[in-house]
């Protein structure tokens, strides 16, 4: 661990709440897209036993 030492203790702290805000801000983004894959995956399914059953 050269970094905490090179950075001191508050360069340390402050990096990891850098670390801990980003990954709060990407969570929402990762749930969407998730729900986003998910949601196309089964609309995809839905579609194409209507398109099975009409022909």
């Amino acid at each position: 661990m050269g970094a905490s030492r090179r950075w001191g203790r508050r360069g340390w702290n402050l990096y990891q709440q850098a670390k801990a805000s980003v990954k709060q801000a990407a969570m929402p983004v990762l749930k969407a897209s998730e729900f986003q894959m998910s949601k196309a995956k089964s609309s995809k399914k839905v579609s194409g036993d209507v398109n099975e059953s009409d022909w």
